[in-house]
């Protein structure tokens, strides 16, 4: 029966051990703009992981353009965060005084205070990986990693077919992308004017690209997404099973190659349970 519905099955650990010793590995740009967020540690484990797939590392154009597009956001939102925690804790005080009334030169408060403060500073200095847009550091290290990694972006003819195949697969909830697909639908027509740059279709955009990549290569892939969305991943009441089984079989079909999909807690899980039983991959 697996000869010829194969690609619905999940593979057993010998297979995924087989496609993680040869294939090559997509992280899509969420993962990389949730770097900025994280802490240093965590960094540093990924750039760990990848320092030693780098010769196996690849992304489509559209991860790369999504991610020097939209880094700026994170660093905002990155930056923004102290701030907030610290506007939160002033907050949190004066309620303390005011509702214990108590006087404003409580030694013992006080100390907390500044205590939680200069944990928050220090959280800071150690965790934010610049000081400014202009410097960052973090999207060096990942120019660097991709370097010369980086695929074409789909030609104007490419891009108008596979417009109208959106469409299609849209209208019928085929995956990838029908969900932001939703989100256009429900927009007005000012709105959708300045939802620009062919955004609701950038997971099938991506999604092209990654199968052309591994036609091309003859190469089987390992892709890493945060996104959460059913139209990437098969849920069964709440629990994810694992990516849809319509993109299984599509790039099976087309491919002839093995698709693995993991969240970023996953991928750092299994390349530390791999690293640990196979020093061949990441050790």
């Amino acid at each position: 029966m697996k000869t010829k519905v194969g690609h619905y099955y999940n593979l057993i650990n010998d297979e995924k051990m087989d496609v993680w010793e040869t294939g090559h590995f997509i992280f899509d740009a969420n993962v990389l703009l949730k770097l900025y967020l994280l802490t240093e540690d965590a960094r540093i484990n990924f750039f760990t992981a990848t320092d030693v797939l780098k010769e196996r590392i690849w992304t489509p154009h559209h991860i790369a353009y999504e991610f020097a597009t939209n880094r700026y956001s994170k660093i905002y939102e990155s930056r923004k965060r102290y701030q907030d925690k610290l506007s939160h804790i002033e907050k949190l005080f004066k309620e303390l005084y005011s509702s214990l009334n108590l006087q404003n030169n409580n030694v013992a408060l006080n100390k907390i205070k500044a205590d939680l403060e200069l944990w928050l500073e220090n959280h800071r200095k150690a965790n934010l990986p610049f000081d400014n847009y202009t410097d960052d550091s973090l999207a060096n290290k990942i120019f660097e990693l991709y370097d010369g990694k980086i695929g074409d972006a789909l030609t104007k003819e490419e891009l108008e077919k596979l417009k109208i195949e959106g469409e299609s697969r849209y209208n019928d909830n085929i995956p990838p992308g029908y969900k932001d697909y939703e989100k256009i639908k429900e927009k007005t027509n000012t709105d959708k004017k300045l939802y620009s740059n062919n955004n609701y279709l950038g997971d099938l955009i991506i999604w092209q690209q990654i199968k052309n990549y591994a036609i091309a290569q003859s190469i089987d892939i390992i892709f890493i997404t945060e996104d959460s969305k059913e139209d990437w991943w098969y849920k069964i009441s709440g629990e994810t099973i694992g990516p849809r089984l319509e993109l299984r079989r599509e790039f099976a079909e087309l491919t002839k190659k093995r698709f693995l999909q993991y969240t970023m807690e996953a991928f750092f899980i299994t390349s530390m349970n791999i690293s640990v039983n196979n020093n061949s991959i990441l050790n």
